[in-house]
């Protein structure tokens, strides 16, 4: 898992690098939301490109083909890139480390909301708006849907987490159960 965050680093890194010196930040940053968009919307473009049976030129030329004339050649490169080493499904990593890049580049800052639920506009404006004014920087709220949390709300800014979730609430708890001397016998099945 960590290498693959290291690989999706260095390629958000390296088309920032790019980027920035062919002025063309925020085109790069649009074209590879909208490429990314379109790989993780579309199940049968996925599929095509995961395939292992399908020939890795067939699938270069098919993305040359949806994409032909929509993107900017190094957007094309990365998404090849990625293709040739397994890589595909990384694109959305690769625009988030890119995004964060952009962000911090103008004094920004993404939060992610990992939910149960997709959150409404709302929610996650009034989670902007605290944040916003509480660090006194502009925030952008991502909201990130995982089934898996049984519910609750899962923030990440940066290096800080807080974790409203309701498996987190149960760790806490079992935390000061043990460090009361509490029986946690129930508590260790969370």
């Amino acid at each position: 898992m960590l290498r693959l965050e290291a690989a999706t680093r260095r390629y958000g890194h390296a088309l920032f690098e790019i980027a920035s010196s062919e002025n063309k930040v925020d085109i790069f940053l649009q074209e590879l939301g909208e490429v990314s968009n379109i790989i993780n919307n579309s199940i049968e473009l996925k599929e095509f490109l995961r395939h292992p049976n399908i020939p890795f030129g067939d699938k270069k030329k098919v993305i040359k083909q949806v994409f032909k004339d929509k993107i900017d050649p190094e957007i094309t490169r990365l998404v090849t890139t990625l293709l040739e080493h397994d890589r595909v499904e990384q694109i959305r990593k690769v625009y988030y480390d890119y995004k964060y890049l952009v962000y911090k580049e103008r004094g920004m800052k993404i939060a992610y909301a990992t939910t149960a639920v997709k959150m409404s506009n709302e929610e996650i404006e009034i989670i902007r708006e605290r944040l916003s004014n509480k660090y006194k920087k502009e925030i952008e709220v991502q909201n990130i849907v995982d089934p898996e949390l049984i519910g609750g709300v899962y923030l990440r800014l940066g290096d800080r987490v807080i974790d409203g979730t309701i498996r987190g609430m149960l760790k806490d708890m079992k935390k000061m159960l043990l460090a009361k001397g509490g029986d946690t016998q129930d508590v260790n099945k969370t």
